[in-house]
C-alpha cells in the first residue's frame, strides 16, 4: 500500500465527521430557505386569490417564523480503521562456471535464494462528541446574520442572505489542488 493511500485513509478518518457537520448545517439552511419561500407563497398567493393586507402579512410572517424547524445537534461518533500491510521480498541469483582443456572439462553451478516476509498492522480510532448544546431557531439564526424578518421585504432579504450562506463549499480534494 502506498504511503499516500495510508495518509488519505487517516485524513478521511479524522475529518469525515466534521465535514458531515458542515454539510448538515448547509442542508439545514436549505430547509429554512424552503420554509421562508413557503411563507412567501402564503403572503403572495397566485393571481385570483385574495392577498392578505400588509398587517395580516406581517402577522403571518411572525407566526410562521416561530414554527420553522429547530436545529439541535448532539452526536457521539466512533470511527475506526484497521489495515494489515504485508510485504514479501525475494532475491534469486546464481553462478555457472565451466573450465575445459582438450579432453577434460569441469563445470559447476551455484545458486542462491533469499526470501523475507514482513507484516505490519495499523489501527486508528477516532471518537467524536459533537453538540451545539442549544436549539437554534430560524429567527435567532437570521438575527445573528443581521436580518430581522418582520415584513415581506425583509422576508426576501432573509431568503437571499441564507442562499448566499449556503453556497456549496469546495471538497477537500479541491482545496488540496489550489
Amino acid at each position: 500500500m502506498d504511503n499516500d493511500d495510508i495518509v488519505n485513509a487517516i485524513t478521511v478518518l479524522f475529518t469525515a465527521p466534521t465535514e458531515a457537520v458542515v454539510d448538515a448545517a448547509s442542508h439545514q439552511r436549505r430547509i429554512w430557505i424552503k420554509w421562508l419561500k413557503d411563507i412567501d407563497r402564503l403572503i403572495n398567493p397566485p393571481t385570483g386569490v385574495d392577498k392578505p393586507s400588509k398587517a395580516q402579512a406581517n402577522e403571518i410572517i411572525l407566526r410562521h417564523l416561530e414554527l420553522a424547524p429547530v436545529w439541535k445537534m448532539s452526536a457521539q461518533i466512533s470511527i475506526g480503521i484497521g489495515m494489515r500491510i504485508a510485504s514479501i521480498r525475494r532475491m534469486e541469483g546464481g553462478i555457472k562456471l565451466g573450465i575445459g582443456t582438450s579432453m577434460v572439462s569441469a563445470s559447476g553451478s551455484f545458486g542462491f535464494m533469499s526470501e523475507s516476509a514482513s507484516e505490519s498492522t495499523l489501527q486508528a480510532r477516532a471518537n467524536y462528541a459533537m453538540s451545539n448544546e442549544q436549539e437554534v431557531t430560524l429567527k435567532e439564526y437570521l438575527n445573528d446574520l443581521g436580518v430581522g424578518v418582520t415584513d415581506p421585504t425583509t422576508l426576501t432579504k432573509a431568503i437571499d442572505r441564507l442562499a448566499a450562506a449556503t453556497v456549496p463549499l469546495p471538497s477537500l480534494a479541491e482545496v488540496k489542488k489550489s
